[in-house]
């Protein structure tokens, strides 16, 4: 998952970024700090991978929520403070077995091309 943040100084600064397979029970997975990330100047990309939770493999649904935090020193972020986020993009990593079938598919048809032409 990537987006574009931005968080002012007076902002929501911490977010962190958790998962559920069945939208209940959800998991911290990684925390992201986008003032130190980006010192509230312009956006910045943030990427959270997670590739690495075995849970996801196979799953027939996956959940990622984002939860407010404050930090120390920011306990009391003002109502003019603000947290921004923008093209959020979600992209699937395909197991092993797809590409075996996209590569088994385009040998068939290079197999079936070739018996065509002569």
């Amino acid at each position: 998952m990537s987006y574009a943040g931005r968080t002012t100084s007076t902002g929501m600064r911490s977010l962190t970024w958790s998962y559920s397979t069945d939208g209940i029970a959800f998991t911290n997975f990684q925390t992201v700090d986008h003032f130190d990330l980006f010192g509230g100047a312009n956006y910045g990309l943030v990427t959270v991978d997670f590739s690495s939770v075995a849970a996801a493999s196979g799953a027939a649904a996956f959940f990622v929520r984002g939860t407010f935090a404050t930090l120390d020193g920011q306990s009391n972020p003002q109502a003019a403070g603000n947290t921004r986020f923008d093209n959020f993009q979600f992209q699937a990593i395909p197991e092993p077995s797809t590409y075996a079938a996209i590569v088994g598919a385009l040998f068939l048809g290079l197999v079936l091309y070739r018996r065509r032409a002569r």
